[in-house]
Parts: structure tokens; C-alpha cells; sequence
């Protein structure tokens, strides 16, 4: 009953991001001046709703310890990620190459990890569990975002001052020079 509930909180709440995303997209395409930020905000936000698939079973491996398994799906949306952002800029896709990329790595992560919990997850909904679950969540949650929003500062000056496509060349190098310290 927890564990369904958990999962069904946790797809409530991707969904309530996702739905909060879409309004947001249209503010920040005002903000850096060019439309498809928004579009690129809405495929990226689809991540809320895709993360919420595999979210039980990745707690219940780092719960367990079994790291072995946790790390499979880690690593296979690793190398996802980076073969589907090659082969599309490759191909011309633009800054596209990292967003669907980006998409293409949450899907192989998100269905890596259901397969490797054969649990069969349903939507439950059981209210002291879920009230137990936020009061736990909820400050946790909170410091996550500001964390976020200290580290992404910087992306949203860059974009707002300079461009997408200058935001994009940062974003990159950033990202490939933190991922050793990262992993």
C-alpha cells in the first residue's frame, strides 16, 4: 500500500510539474526573446511525467543497497544519451540533439528500471501515507529547489544576456567539464 501510494503521489506530482511547466515555457520564451524556447521547455519538462515511471524501483534498489542493479540504468541512459545527441547534431539537428537526447536517456532510464523491479505498480491512494510521505518530502523538496535554482542562476543569466544559442555552447561545456566530479 505505501509503495502504490508513493508511486502514485510521485505521478501526481510529475504531472502537476508538467502542467506548471507549460505556463513557465511561455514566460521564459518571453524572456530570452525567442519561441522555441518554449517548445524546448515543454519537451524537456516532459521528464516530470517520464522520471515518475521508474522513481519506485530506483528508491527500492537505493533502499536495498543493491547499487549493482541501480547503476545499470544509470549507465544505459549514459551511453543513450550520448549516442542519440551525436548521431542527431551529426545529422544537423541543432541544439534538438541535446533536448531529444535528453528525452531518449529519461525513457531508457525510466523502462531500465521497471524491468529490472518486476513489481506491478498501481494507482493507490492512501491519505495518512501520502500526508506521512510529504511531511517527509516537502523540506527535502524545498531545499532541493533552491539548491537548483543556485545552480541554474547562472544558465538563465547566460541565456537571458546573451542568446539560446550562446546558453546552449555554455550548458555543453559546463556539463562536460563537471561530469568527471559528477560521476
Amino acid at each position: 500500500r505505501a509503495t502504490n501510494t508513493a508511486w502514485s503521489l510521485r505521478v501526481i506530482l510529475g504531472a502537476a510539474a508538467f502542467c506548471l511547466a507549460l505556463p513557465a515555457s511561455r514566460l521564459a520564451a518571453v524572456g530570452f526573446r525567442d519561441p522555441v524556447v518554449s517548445t524546448v521547455l515543454v519537451v524537456l519538462s516532459l521528464d516530470f511525467l517520464i522520471s515518475s515511471i521508474g522513481f519506485i524501483p530506483s528508491c527500492l534498489m537505493v533502499r536495498g543497497l543493491d547499487y549493482r542493479r541501480w547503476i545499470q540504468p544509470m549507465i544505459a541512459a549514459a551511453v543513450v544519451r550520448t549516442a542519440v545527441a551525436c548521431w542527431l547534431a551529426v545529422k544537423g539537428f541543432s541544439f534538438w540533439s541535446i533536448v531529444i537526447a535528453g528525452l531518449a536517456s529519461s525513457i531508457t532510464q525510466a523502462v531500465y528500471f521497471v524491468c529490472l523491479d518486476h513489481r506491478k505498480l498501481q494507482f493507490q491512494f492512501d491519505k495518512v501515507i501520502a500526508r506521512e510521505l510529504l511531511r517527509f518530502g516537502v523540506p527535502l523538496f524545498s531545499s532541493g529547489l533552491l539548491v537548483f535554482a543556485l545552480f541554474n542562476a547562472d544558465n538563465f543569466i547566460v541565456g537571458a544576456v546573451s542568446g539560446a544559442v550562446v546558453l546552449g555552447y555554455y550548458a555543453l561545456a559546463f556539463n562536460w567539464g563537471a561530469m568527471v566530479s559528477t560521476l
